[in-house]
C-alpha cells in the first residue's frame, strides 16, 4: 500500500510537470531545454600521427539534446539542403532546420553550415552530420565539461559502487545502481536513483542499458528491479 501511494505522488509530480511545460511557450521551451542538456563530455578521440585531441561525439550531443526536447515537447525537422560547392572530395553546405512547439505547433526556423571530406560517397553525410551537430551545440548552447561548472560532474577521485564479476566478466550478486552518477548527456551529475523518480529518466536508462560501457550493468541493474 506505501508503494502504492509512493507511485502516485512520484506520477502526480511528472504530470504537473508536464502540465507545467505545456503552458510555455516556444522560446521558453528552448530556453527549458538548454537546462535540461547540461553538459556533454569530450569523449570522442582523434589520434592520428601527430594530432591528438578529444571531443564532443554528435551521438552524444543528439541523445542529450532529444532527450531534453522529449520532455519540453519539442521536434527539430531538417528541411531545406543547399550545397554551396562540391570540388574534389570536399563538399561544403548550409542546412536548414525548424524547432517546432508539439503543444501549439508553434515554429521557428535555424540555418547551419557544414562541410564533409571523402573520396567516396559519404561527403554529403559528413557534411550534414557536421550541421546537425553546430546546429545543437549553438542552439542549445551545450558546453563541454572543460568549460562547465566542475560541481555538476563527480571529480576525479569520485568512484562509483563498485560491482562483483566472476572470471567470465559477468555481474555477481547485487548491484548497487541507485549511487552511480551519469557522467555525460543530459543526465550528467545525476544518480540512477535520481533519473528513475522521471519518465524520462527511466527512458534514459533503458537506452544506456543497451550501450556497451561503464554504466550498462548499472542500468541493467535499475532496469530488472524496477520492471522497466
Amino acid at each position: 500500500m506505501e508503494e502504492e501511494k509512493q507511485d502516485s505522488v512520484e506520477q502526480e509530480k511528472i504530470n504537473q510537470t508536464d502540465t507545467t511545460v505545456e503552458c510555455l511557450s516556444l522560446w521558453q521551451k528552448i530556453a527549458k531545454a538548454r537546462e535540461l542538456v547540461g553538459v556533454v563530455k569530450k569523449d570522442g578521440k582523434v589520434s592520428f600521427k601527430q594530432t591528438n585531441y578529444n571531443y564532443q561525439k554528435a551521438e552524444d550531443i543528439e541523445l542529450a539534446v532529444r532527450n531534453a526536447c522529449e520532455q519540453v515537447g519539442l521536434i527539430i525537422i531538417p528541411k531545406k539542403f543547399n550545397i554551396i560547392s562540391d570540388t574534389g572530395s570536399i563538399i561544403t553546405t548550409i542546412q536548414e532546420y525548424k524547432i517546432i512547439d508539439i503543444d501549439t505547433g508553434d515554429f521557428e526556423t535555424c540555418e547551419m553550415g557544414g562541410m564533409g571530406q571523402d573520396n567516396g560517397d559519404k561527403r554529403i553525410y559528413k557534411a550534414e552530420t557536421g550541421c546537425f551537430k553546430y546546429m545543437m551545440k549553438q542552439l542549445f548552447q551545450i558546453p563541454s565539461d572543460n568549460d562547465t561548472d566542475p560541481d555538476i560532474i563527480p571529480t576525479a577521485g569520485y568512484k562509483n559502487p563498485p560491482i562483483n564479476k566472476n572470471s567470465n566478466g559477468d555481474v555477481q550478486g547485487s548491484v548497487n545502481w541507485r549511487d552511480y552518477v551519469m557522467k555525460s548527456g543530459a543526465f550528467a551529475g545525476k544518480t540512477l536513483g535520481e533519473m528513475s523518480s522521471t519518465e524520462a529518466g527511466k527512458k534514459h536508462i533503458i537506452f544506456q542499458a543497451g550501450r556497451a560501457g561503464e554504466q550498462q550493468p548499472y542500468c541493467n541493474a535499475c532496469k530488472q528491479e524496477l520492471g522497466l
